[in-house]
């Protein structure tokens, strides 16, 4: 899980995001992020929920926060994803840019609509770990993942570091 490694190999890329990938996924699974059972981290506090409506077309995405009434529009171009032979994640390198909320387009071309109960917890100013809660007919979802934001000025080294030390309170 090695930032710079992932930054040199997509140099647009400013968003990386390590999914967890449950024990009981199988390799033909195709969102592997799915949990019905909600896993327990004991020392993780998670905070601000925010209750999201998210529409997808093509890369774009268009959330609207219920929480506190905010909308924006995100381009979200995939630069690399991966699969890890020695940790059970998925992988996805990103290029992220926010974009005026009338670049979406009509609602009829709406690909995806999904409501998220997303609820986070800081490592540092750019690393978070993430639990997102979906309802799917009479069940819920859970998906949890690490997100970090690059910056062209950030340490990553100090960046790494705080990664290795929060992944070695968990199994990976």
């Amino acid at each position: 899980m090695n930032i710079q490694y992932l930054l040199d190999q997509s140099p647009n890329a400013n968003i990386i995001e390590w999914y967890m990938i449950p024990e009981v996924s199988t390799s033909d699974q195709l969102w592997v992020d799915i949990h019905y059972d909600k896993p327990q981290f004991p020392s993780i506090s998670f905070r601000n929920p925010q209750h999201l409506h998210e529409y997808r077309y093509k890369e774009l995405t268009y959330v609207y926060d219920r929480s506190n009434d905010s909308q924006r529009t995100l381009s979200r171009m995939i630069q690399k994803e991966l699969f890890p032979e020695d940790k059970p994640l998925y992988v996805i390198v990103l290029q992220e840019e926010t974009l005026p909320t009338h670049r979406f387009p009509c609602s009829s071309e709406v690909e995806e609509n999904d409501v998220i109960l997303r609820r986070s917890f800081k490592v540092n100013n750019r690393i978070f770990f993430i639990e997102e809660e979906y309802d799917e007919k009479d069940k819920k979802i859970y998906s949890y993942y690490i997100r970090y934001q690059h910056a062209p000025n950030v340490d990553i080294e100090k960046m790494q570091l705080d990664l290795n030390q929060f992944l070695s309170k968990f199994k990976f």
